[in-house]
């Protein structure tokens, strides 16, 4: 037996000094015996090497579809709690204002017009005329604008009968931007 082989360990882990390993490797190259025990000792290291890692994947393996399988539970059970605990904000509907009475408003009458040539269907287009009023009390400042406007520029062709309006309220700002728009059939 080598006197050698008892530092041989240490040398293949990196553990002994530079001075020592430099000793070893020295003998190593010189003594058979001591070559023949690093290839049994690195073959022993790596197939210890390849029995851990081989464990290792295998345990991984088998925890994936259960820390998925948890993972997903836990992501629908607190998606499920902030549904109901945190219900999404309600919008307040606001009731339809109606047409109030002495309003100023300019009335229209619709007219048929000529013939489109363009327009499909054989429908004829519809022209608002104002018709002046007197009784009309244009001082109010609050009071909302009307609007007649024929419901082919608002609606498809064909969606409503001829001859039918709609009515738009229009509220202006000091500033004359518009504040709210109501139509009504």
């Amino acid at each position: 037996m080598c006197d050698g082989t008892q530092r041989l360990v240490a040398w293949i882990d990196d553990e002994l000094s530079e001075d020592e390993a430099a000793k070893v490797s020295q003998h190593v190259q010189a003594c058979a015996e001591c070559q023949r025990r690093v290839r049994v000792y690195q073959d022993v290291s790596r197939t210890f090497a390849t029995y851990c890692e081989q464990r290792m994947q295998a345990a991984t393996d088998r925890l994936w579809p259960v820390a998925l399988a948890m993972t997903a539970g836990l992501a629908a059970a607190a998606a499920i709690a902030l549904f109901f605990l945190f219900p999404r904000e309600r919008i307040a509907l606001l009731p339809v204002e109606h047409p109030l009475i002495g309003v100023a408003s300019i009335p229209a009458e619709v007219i048929a017009g000529p013939r489109d040539p363009l327009q499909r269907r054989g429908r004829q287009r519809s022209v608002a005329r104002p018709i002046p009023r007197h009784d009309i009390d244009v001082s109010a400042e609050e009071s909302p604008i009307q609007i007649t406007i024929p419901v082919d520029a608002v609606l498809p062709p064909g969606a409503a009968p001829d001859g039918i309006n709609m009515f738009a309220e229009v509220s202006l700002a000091a500033d004359g931007s518009v504040q709210r728009v109501t139509l009504h059939p």
